[in-house]
């Protein structure tokens, strides 16, 4: 045992203890955000949610939450200075700036221009009385509009018009208030009368004048706060200011509450409530203590544009954090508690901080290894126990003892305790011990307990002690020990925490989540019930008998109907939780009834006072609607737009059926918590939710009249009661208009008739053998025909390929073409444009007559992609064959549609400039490279592909042409080769031959080290080895498919 006195071990130690302070939950934004400056002048928000900042030379930064967009000179501003903001009743936004005005409609920048009587164009402010007079505040004097031009203001008072001008404003009588730069402030009157203020009170700068009611006036100055009653003018003195001679107020904002926040040169943010002050400054979170204007946006988020560090948002003050910035001797709180005289004591890894009546105190044992403070408790003699990792201390008027194990040498390393008038037990490693004499005595072999950590412990309204132990929950009654598991309900697992409510039930928290104990039964609630997390790590009933659960990732706030969950609210870093996790039995109330919880940042107080729950619906947009992925100009396709410049009830042919819906749902309390759920009437049977992605596509749309929907949910989950939407039809090809179904109902007519009288005819046939003859002679001549049909069908193939016009001109160039039978189902293609040339490869479903129909459908959809929409990118041409050839097959279901489609690999070659573009529908493109130089794609980087020596294989969409499961856009890959390189795009049908002396396939990887081993010769001494190696496998065997192969040297 040892006794140390206090006094000794704190005198070092006070002198240097920061008394009060705590962080807030700001969020700070700055260049490496993406603001363009961070010199903030003004701050405003949107009807759509935005927020605008005014910034130094860096124009209008707009933010939704997520990322900042720049709005300069570029896109139509006068200026990249801007001063000041402000909302006129019609919904404008003025704009002022170093270069005049600007005017935002909502969708563009106008500008209003200044007469030549107007010596500086520099415009501070703006302001619109309650007479619309719009005035502006000018590097010279006062300006008004006039006939929509700036004309400068003759006071007749010559310092107010020779000053800079910075501030404008009205009372409720309509006197015009003006702060200068160099003149102190003045009024004017509605008679015209000028009154020039204090100019003995030394106020010639005046940045901002705020009227807090009908009597008062405050000026907000270079030298402090003046405030005006009646005709006298005095300092307002600040408490948090006294010690300093002077302080720069630049700005004052009321906000929604009826507090006003100052904002300050070098001395942060100052928020005065009534007679109670409170500042903000970059120990406390702020991001800059220069501090020029302050706003509150719709959901009460306070913003604060600072000098040179950007802007800082602070959501809320639920949350004060307290750490070793502020006089904790570590941040780590692994302990906290309330003794009988209200003051708080903190346990950290370093000590111990005793804060009360303003005075603060560590402890340490300097002499320990271990000062880590697990948990502090009294006794009724209101001795402090404080459970160390090295031991217990007993604090007995302020003189501290040390108790450990038998073993002098060997410490007691504590988690917990429980303290009554008659009882005293401590938790820890070794299990559960006593004081007995000078010494602490482990007793789990008397009370028969299983030698395992005690992590707490508790006393139920019997006598009954109840033990959380990492075996398990153990109670003791007096005379006997049980560990309670399944055959009680509740598992052996983990316990953490034990915490018993008023109606003595107890709540035991584990690695499974809550058990209550409850009249001999247990019941269970975990995440199914609303828990945030299973792993609980705390427990606390606050004063209003909500249940305060410590977790991993935050707390939660469980709000009770008996044992069930009816509301839980989650405080995680966007609802101001300033940490990573509760630490274990780490939650207390101070004597107002604070919940206090300590966790690996430090201590954390929560202000119910502050917690507002946000009822605000997000504001949900859609940013952009998109054809064929691509930006679409929609004045193009409709004359009548809405105000979001989107078509209203446009129709679409039927071959405009691929759309991309981007939006996005602004939140500015907790922008990452935004969700979204969308859906497109008329093909989405439910909604579809998604927590990240703002975008949806929506691929061959079958025409019909749709109706795509979005709605967002808030940081609380509310969602939008309203979605937001577009609708639009898409209008049926002429083939499947009512007009072409009577045409066809009619010709079926026609056929039916037509098939009984052949029907009868041919009853008459097999009654005379002569007919039959006859009959046999005219098949055989059919079939004759048929046959003659099918060549001329070669001859009509042959004529759309591209065998001349390639050999002209592309010189580096073969292709490998042998069709299977008379007509072929594999085809290539080929166009030239400019210096570029597109090549494909294509494989169509079957071989034959049926794949030759399929090719020449095709070839005809390809021929559209690129003559009629224009389309150069290989991805977006196999884009638009796809849905070419789903109109073309596909447009009735049920058994009678196909499903038939193709297989293709398309190239845009620049021979030139050694460039390929590459899209493939389940087919690839090999690259056979001389040197062992890595690919590099058109981003720079080294492409990860399947490799074989020194071919690399680049694959295509694991997706056909034509109708598909998979949706997913094809890809677009654009590849530099070098001198030297070949490249090989083709169909299956010479990997799948099969010869060879078993009479297997030739498969790709012999397919590949063929192309290895031609691509040093000439490129038609490639194509002459590529027909003897498959001749010479072939060898007997049929020939099973079409075989296209096409190679291109560099």
């Amino acid at each position: 045992m040892k006794r140390i006195n206090f006094h000794i071990i704190l005198l070092f130690v006070l002198s240097h203890l920061q008394l009060e302070g705590q962080v807030y939950n700001f969020k700070n934004y700055n260049s490496d955000d993406g603001i363009s400056n961070t010199t903030i002048l003004d701050i405003t928000q949107l009807k759509s949610g935005e927020i605008w900042i005014g910034t130094n030379e860096g124009g209008i930064n707009t933010f939704d939450g997520n990322s900042f967009t720049p709005i300069t000179k570029e896109n139509g501003l006068v200026d990249n200075v801007i001063y000041d903001f402000l909302h006129d009743n019609e919904g404008n936004v003025w704009i002022s700036t170093n270069n005049g005005i600007s005017i935002y409609n909502g969708k563009t920048f106008d500008s209003i221009p200044c007469l030549d009587t107007l010596v500086h164009k520099r415009i501070y402010k703006t302001f619109i009385d309650s007479k619309n007079t719009v005035w502006f505040c000018t590097g010279e004097g006062i300006a008004k509009l006039v006939d929509n031009s700036i004309v400068k203001f003759n006071s007749g008072n010559d310092i107010l018009d020779a000053t800079p001008i910075i501030f404008c404003d009205e009372d409720h009588a309509g006197n015009i208030w003006l702060g200068t730069m160099g003149a102190s402030a003045f009024k004017i009157s509605p008679d015209g009368t000028v009154t020039q203020y204090s100019v003995e009170k030394d106020m010639k700068y005046t940045f901002f004048i705020f009227h807090p009611n009908d009597t008062t006036t405050w000026f907000l100055t270079y030298k402090g706060l003046f405030e005006l009653t009646g005709d006298y003018i005095a300092e307002k003195k600040i408490k948090a200011f006294e010690e300093y001679s002077s302080t720069y107020f630049y700005h004052c904002y009321e906000d929604h509450d009826g507090n006003y926040w100052f904002a300050t040169k070098k001395k942060g943010v100052l928020k005065l409530s009534g007679t109670k002050e409170k500042l903000f400054t970059e120990a406390n979170g702020l991001g800059d203590n220069n501090c020029w204007r302050i706003f509150q946006d719709r959901e009460n988020n306070m913003w604060f544009g600072g000098k040179t560090k950007g802007i800082s948002k602070l959501p809320n003050e639920t949350f004060e954090l307290t750490n070793s910035d502020f006089g904790l001797p570590n941040d780590n709180v692994q302990s906290v508690f309330t003794d009988s005289k209200s003051k708080i004591w903190i346990g950290t890894e370093n000590g111990i901080f005793n804060k009360g009546n303003k005075l603060g105190d560590i402890i340490l044992d300097q002499k320990s290894h271990r000062n880590n403070i697990l948990s502090i408790n009294e006794d009724s003699d209101h001795n402090i126990h404080v459970v160390m990792g090295s031991g217990i201390k007993i604090i007995r008027n302020w003189v501290s003892t040390t108790y450990k194990l038998n073993n002098l040498e060997k410490g007691f390393k504590g988690y917990c305790s429980y303290i009554d008038s008659v009882s005293a037990f401590y938790g820890g490693v070794n299990g559960l011990g006593i004081i007995e004499g000078d010494h602490i005595k482990i007793i789990n072999d008397s009370l028969q307990m299983p030698e395992t950590p005690v992590l707490d412990i508790e006393r139920d309204h019997q006598g009954v002690f109840w033990f959380a132990t990492d075996e398990g929950l153990i109670s003791y009654d007096g005379t006997s020990t049980t560990l309670h598991n399944e055959n009680h309900g509740i598992p052996s697992i983990k316990m953490r925490c034990i915490v018993k409510d008023k109606a003595n039930n107890l709540w035991i928290g584990s690695s499974e989540g809550i058990y209550i104990y409850s009249k001999g039964k247990f019941t269970h609630l975990s995440e199914k019930d609303g828990l945030s997390n299973n792993t609980i790590y705390s427990l606390c009933f606050d004063n209003n008998d909500q249940l305060w659960v410590g977790q991993r990732d935050g707390i939660d706030k469980l709000i009770l109907n008996k044992f069930e969950i009816s509301k839980v609210r989650h405080y995680n870093e966007g609802k101001g939780f300033l940490a990573n996790f509760c630490n274990n039995n780490a939650i207390t109330l101070d004597s107002e009834g604070r919940v206090l919880i300590g966790t690996d940042k430090g201590l954390l107080t929560y202000n119910k006072e502050c917690d507002q729950f946000n009822f605000l619906e997000s504001i949900t947009t859609i940013t952009d609607i998109k054809l064929f992925s691509q930006p679409t100009d929609w004045s193009l396709y409709s004359d009548n737009l809405d105000e979001r410049g989107y078509p209203i009830d446009i129709k679409l042919d039927y071959n405009q059926n691929y759309f991309t819906f981007d939006f996005r749902g602004i939140c500015h309390k907790n922008p990452s918590a935004v969700r979204y759920k969308y859906m497109l009437e008329g093909l989405d049977k439910e909604w579809i939710l998604t927590e990240t992605k703002k975008n949806a596509d929506y691929l061959n749309l079958k025409p019909g009249s749709y109706t795509f929907k979005v709605i967002s949910s808030n940081d609380e989950g509310i969602w939008n009661k309203n979605p937001v939407e577009f609708s639009f039809i898409i209008l049926p090809p002429f083939w499947q208009t009512w007009w072409f179904y009577s045409f066809c109902f009619i010709g079926f007519l026609s056929a039916v008739y037509s098939y009984l009288k052949i029907k009868a005819s041919n009853k008459l046939i097999k009654r005379s053998n002569q007919m039959v003859t006859e009959q046999n002679k005219i098949i055989e001549e059919k079939n004759h025909e048929i046959i003659d049909s099918i060549k001329y069908a070669k001859i009509i193939q042959e004529a759309i390929l591209p065998n001349n016009s390639l050999k002209e001109e592309m010189s580096n160039c073969f292709v490998y073409y042998k069709p299977k039978d008379i007509v072929s189902g594999d085809f290539f293609w080929f166009k030239k444009f400019n210096n570029k040339f597109l090549l494909a490869s294509v494989d169509c479903t079957g071989h034959g007559v049926p794949g030759g129909f399929m090719s020449m459908v095709g070839h005809s959809g390809m021929n559209s992609a690129v003559n009629e929409h224009n389309l150069r990118k290989p991805a977006e041409i196999l884009e638009q064959l796809s849905a070419y050839v789903i109109e073309a097959f596909n447009d009735e279901e049920g058994e009678g549609a196909i499903k038939d489609g193709m297989d293709a690999a398309l190239c845009s070659i620049d021979l030139e400039n050694n460039i390929v573009e590459f899209s493939g529908a389940n087919n690839p493109l090999y690259i056979v490279r001389k040197n062992n130089n890595a690919v590099i794609d058109e981003k720079n980087n080294t492409l990860n592909l399947k490799q074989l020596e020194n071919l690399y294989e680049i694959k295509g969409n694991r997706r056909p042409i034509g109708p598909s499961e998979q949706r997913k856009p094809f890809i677009n890959h654009c590849i530099k080769l070098e001198k030297g390189d070949c490249i090989y795009f083709f169909t299956d049908g010479y990997p799948d031959q099969f010869g060879g002396p078993k009479g297997k396939k030739f498969m790709y990887k012999s397919f590949k080290r063929l192309l290895i081993s031609i691509a040093k010769e000439p490129i038609e001494e490639q194509r002459i080895l590529l027909d003897e190696r498959f001749e010479e496998w072939r060898s007997d065997h049929e020939q099973v498919d079409d075989i296209c192969v096409i190679g291109v040297k560099f």
